[in-house]
């Protein structure tokens, strides 16, 4: 009678391939977990050693500038560089030059730099890391890197404070220069120009001034004015005079009365003489004067009265006889003072036409003198000022310098010093352990099942029953002889003993590089130290 076999589940299916292959899971996890505990024991140690440095606003220090900038500085290839020379790193300096820029390249990215802003916006803190197989040179590089970006900051904001106070105290020197040259060239200016050092400059004061060229030149066109007007009036009266004169007898005819009868001589003196009078009052007026043409018709009638006077006889007997008209003398001696005084002011005349001409000349020539001297003392006030506001910043960049080489201003301060670290960092030996233990385990199972399931046939019964239409009567297992037998064994204890062999040997290379290595050859461990050399 037939019998149908009972199908297995795939978890009871799994197991049993589990169970059947145990060995092709068991090796490759023993082997994988001593490789995984011999790269967690070999593999160099990195120890990441901290600083913190804190940045205050202090002096000329910009401290949110700096701390913005401090990844880029400290981290600069040439900083870098510098501190590992200064500090003799034998390494790097057996190194060829590319060697060198490689190790270089490593050390930058091995620092790490990160800028905390303080919760007020004034201070910042600079976090900085540096990880390295070496603890000692791990501490004294990154305290060495630390303490040179410092310095380093201090001495350009030190430098550029000194370099802006140089460039004050040359400006200032320039324009003290510049306002001693303008000084010096209006002191030559005014006295070329025989001007007074305290004169006022005509038109630069809220007071009017003029210089007294200027005035003296309109004292004279006045008095030349006047002086030309006094020489016409002198023209007229003498040419009056002188026609008098020449309508004047030399002598006279004089009437007396001898009997019953009278003389009019005295009268006639008498009118005569204000005749005189009124010609020399029409002389000193001109005629667009009121009094003139008054003058004129007192003159008329005196002449007409004195006609008349001419006329009369006396009723008496006359005796006749005559004499030098008394009129001319005076009117002579009137003449020649006046030609004396049109002498005098003809000459007083000419004199201050020369010095109107000259005055004009020294005029035109100090319009353009106290141009160039008012011009010059703008610029010497305009000097005089930037020359102030040069020395009230070269004294404030002074006190800069002075307080830049004070510790208080330095900006830094060192709020976690490099302090070595007692145990490596990274890398973490249990987690390379596990990953040792997660890959062999998963190259294991992954070794058997490719194994069981990469051949194309029907491996169990139950693989028959689930695809046969009809049942399963019985099965028949396969026959082995005992060649074979043998055959598996030795294959078997060859591969065991194989694995064995590796595992412990790696184990052993482990025990001894961890405890001391003098029982490993020379070519063993020149191989863990390049190794070692690749994995840093």
């Amino acid at each position: 009678m037939a019998v149908q076999v009972e199908t297995q589940g795939q978890l009871q299916e799994f197991l049993g391939l589990l169970a059947r292959r145990k060995w092709q899971v068991l090796l490759p996890l023993g082997v994988v977990l001593s490789l995984g505990i011999f790269v967690a024991v070999v593999i160099p140690k990195k120890f990441v050693v901290k600083t913190q440095v804190e940045l205050r606003p202090v002096g000329v220090s910009v401290s949110p500038k700096e701390a913005a900038n401090a990844q880029y500085q400290i981290k600069s290839r040439e900083r870098i560089k510098k501190v590992t020379q200064a500090l003799q790193n034998r390494e790097y300096l057996a190194m060829s030059p590319t060697e060198q820029e490689d190790w270089l390249e490593a050390a930058q990215k091995a620092l790490k730099v990160t800028t905390v802003q303080s919760t007020n916006q004034a201070t910042s803190f600079v976090n900085i890391e540096y990880s390295d197989v070496n603890v000692e040179w791990a501490a004294d590089f990154l305290r060495a890197l630390r303490n040179d970006w410092i310095s380093d900051v201090i001495e350009r904001d030190r430098r550029k404070v000194e370099d802006e106070a140089k460039r004050y105290n040359e400006s200032r020197r320039r324009i003290e220069k510049q306002y001693q040259r303008e000084e010096q060239e209006l002191t030559e200016v005014l006295r070329a120009n025989g001007l007074s050092a305290t004169q006022p400059v005509p038109g630069a004061d809220a007071t009017r001034t003029e210089d007294p060229v200027f005035e003296r030149l309109r004292r004279n066109e006045a008095d030349l004015e006047k002086t030309n007007a006094s020489i016409e009036e002198n023209k007229v009266l003498r040419s009056e005079l002188q026609r008098r004169v020449d309508e004047m007898p030399l002598r006279l005819d004089l009437e007396e009365t001898v009997v019953g009868g009278f003389s009019n001589a005295e009268e006639l003196a008498k009118v005569e003489v204000d005749i005189l009078d009124a010609q020399r009052l029409l002389a000193g007026i001109r005629p667009p004067h009121s009094r003139f043409k008054e003058t004129q018709e007192k003159i008329r009638a005196l002449e007409t009265r004195r006609d008349q006077l001419n006329r009369m006889v006396s009723k008496g007997e006359l005796q006749q006889r005559s004499k030098a008209n008394p009129e001319i003398e005076p009117i002579r001696a009137r003449l020649e003072t006046l030609g004396t005084d049109l002498r005098v002011a003809e000459a007083r005349r000419v004199r201050l036409v020369k010095e109107i001409e000259d005055d004009q000349r020294r005029v035109a020539e100090l319009q353009n003198v106290y141009r160039d001297v008012r011009v010059r003392k703008d610029t010497i006030a305009r000097l005089s000022a930037d020359l102030a506001a040069a020395e009230a910043s070269y004294q404030v960049k002074s006190r800069e310098v002075e307080l830049m080489s004070s510790p208080l201003a330095n900006p830094f301060e060192i709020t976690q010093e490099v302090a070595p670290p007692s145990k490596p960092t990274e890398p973490n030996p249990w987690l390379i352990v596990s990953f040792g233990l997660v890959a062999g385990l998963a190259i294991g199972l992954g070794l058997a099942v490719v194994l069981e399931y990469s051949k194309n046939c029907f491996r169990t019964v139950a693989d028959i029953g689930r695809v046969m239409a009809i049942p399963v009567l019985g099965s028949v297992d396969r026959i082995v002889t005992r060649r074979e037998v043998r055959l598996g064994a030795v294959r078997r204890i060859a591969v065991a003993a194989a694995s064995i062999v590796f595992v412990g040997a790696v184990l052993f290379v482990t025990w001894a590089w961890a405890n001391d290595a003098k029982y490993l050859s020379q070519d063993v461990r020149d191989a863990i130290e390049g190794l070692r050399a690749r994995l840093k």
